[in-house]
Order: structure tokens, then C-alpha cells, then sequence
């Protein structure tokens, strides 16, 4: 916790290197968010925490329970919906201040669905998941926040967020950016090929990164991240389900035929002006 302390109280704000910032463009900026993008359809979303903006994980409707739960507790079911129904639902609640939305955690594909791993929101663990060890065993990782504090931590199979030392409120439990790597396994995310990728980052507990892309290997999407100064990056669910829109505006569209629907979002809210 006294690391956390020094860091916000001595922060050292992330650089984007600058063969990076040569190749994505910066195309908006809001209060505590900058966007990028780069000719290949890439987007980051820098989130300062610092400046009040943050994320909210957003649910489908949750629809009864569904097979046992991996760590005890509940695993209920989550009706899926598109990303606009999402966008619509975040931007009534955060009104202008909402600023996008993007696909979040792994979920079996039935409908309604459950999600893989735990999910904590407001100090409530929403579902504990089902999948366990079964899949990416010792690979997890889980990025905790709270008011104006991020951070990435490896994910423990028997804590289950009930250790003291997991300061956080909200919390989705992601792969680490080395992990998916067992290409025999069904659940690999098929790390050498160049498919479409959510990965998360952060950087001095107050910066939160969101790379949404089109196409790219689990290695270039970590590099991309860490070249815009994240020191933690982990996975989130990609292919189908990698999805953004920005402001209403789809600006990466979901690779299947049909418009993946996914039961887990992630919204991002602007931060307040001066005065506000």
C-alpha cells in the first residue's frame, strides 16, 4: 500500500515512445482521455485517474444461474446485447461524460451466457465464474480499481478477492499478455496470429490504457501498450468480441458476420473540468 502512497503522491507520468507516437495519431482528447489511432484501425484510450476519469464494468441483465461456480459463490447467467445497446444504456446513466465503450471479459457462447472469471463491482464479487483452473491455469491476472487507484496483479486461484491486501472495489480478471500461449489447448487465443485484440494496461496506478485492434499477434498488442508507457498489460476476450464505440460512433466492429453479442462491457467516463 506505501508503494501505491508514494506513487500518487510522486507520479511519474507514462511517455509514449517515440517510435510509437510517429505511427498513431493523437485524434481526441477530453478531459482526463487522450485517443489513439493509427492507419491499421488500431485505438488506445489513455484514462487518467488523477484528472476523475475512470471506467465502469458493465453487465447484461443478469437471468437466473447457471452451472456451479468455479470458486464457490454465484455464477449467474448475463443476458448478451450488442455494444450499441451498451453505449446507450452507459451514455443515459454518464450522459455527456460518457466517452466509449469495448467488449470486456470471456464468456461461454450461449445465450443468456455466464463469464468465464470473477468480476467485482462496487465491492460485490458479481461472479466468481466458470471456468477455474480449466482454463489458463496460472495464467490470470486481474486489474483492481478504485477511486483514483489501478494496478494489475496476478490473479490467486484460492484468494478469490477475499485477502486484505486486495484494496480494490471493482476488479476483472483478464490473462496475462504471455499467457494463451498453449496452442494445443481449445481455449488458446491463437498468440502468433494476427487477430483482433482487447488488452488492457496501466502505469503508475493512475493511468488505465484500452488498446481495441483490428488485427494484431498477442505479442504486438502487449508491445504496443508498453511503448505507450504501460508497466502491466493483460487480455481481455478478442476475435468475435473485440469491439469500440466512441462517442456513439462504431469505430471497430466485430470481426464475425454478425455483430457479436457479449454479456460484460467496459465503459469509459470523462473526467470533470475545472470548476465543475
Amino acid at each position: 500500500l506505501l508503494r501505491w502512497i508514494n506513487k500518487l503522491v510522486y507520479p511519474s507520468f507514462p511517455q509514449v515512445n517515440p517510435a510509437i507516437s510517429a505511427e498513431f495519431s493523437l485524434i481526441q482528447t477530453v478531459t482526463g482521455i487522450k485517443l489513439y489511432r493509427n492507419p491499421k484501425g488500431d485505438f488506445i484510450q489513455v484514462i487518467d485517474l488523477s484528472q476523475g476519469a475512470s471506467i465502469e464494468l458493465l453487465l447484461g441483465e443478469p437471468v437466473g444461474s447457471g452451472e456451479a461456480a468455479a470458486y464457490g459463490g454465484e455464477n449467474p447467467l448475463f443476458q448478451r446485447q450488442t455494444l450499441q445497446q451498451f453505449w446507450l444504456e452507459f451514455s443515459q446513466t454518464f450522459g455527456e461524460k460518457a466517452f466509449s465503450v469495448c467488449n470486456g471479459q470471456f464468456f461461454n457462447l450461449k445465450n443468456p451466457s455466464a463469464l468465464a472469471f470473477p468480476v467485482q463491482v462496487k465491492g460485490k464479487l458479481i461472479t466468481t465464474g466458470y471456468a477455474g483452473n480449466t482454463e489458463f491455469p496460472g495464467e490470470k491476472v486481474v486489474l483492481g480499481l478504485a477511486e483514483n487507484l489501478a494496478d494489475i496483479l496476478l490473479f490467486s486461484e484460492d484468494s478469490n478477492f477475499k485477502k486484505d491486501s486486495f484494496p480494490f472495489d471493482h476488479a476483472i480478471v483478464g490473462i496475462r499478455e504471455d499467457g494463451g500461449t498453449k496452442t494445443v489447448e481449445w481455449y488458446s487465443k491463437e498468440p502468433l496470429k494476427e487477430r483482433p485484440r482487447t488488452f488492457m494496461g496501466v502505469a503508475n496506478f493512475d493511468h488505465i490504457f484500452i488498446l481495441t485492434s483490428p488485427g494484431k499477434t498477442q505479442g504486438d498488442a502487449a508491445k504496443i501498450l508498453k511503448a505507450f508507457g504501460a508497466e502491466k498489460v493483460m487480455m481481455l476476450d478478442g476475435g468475435g468480441s473485440t469491439q469500440l464505440i466512441i462517442k456513439g460512433i462504431d469505430v471497430v466492429s466485430s470481426s464475425d458476420a454478425t455483430p457479436r453479442t457479449i454479456p460484460q462491457a467496459i465503459g469509459v467516463f470523462e473526467g470533470k473540468k475545472k470548476g465543475e
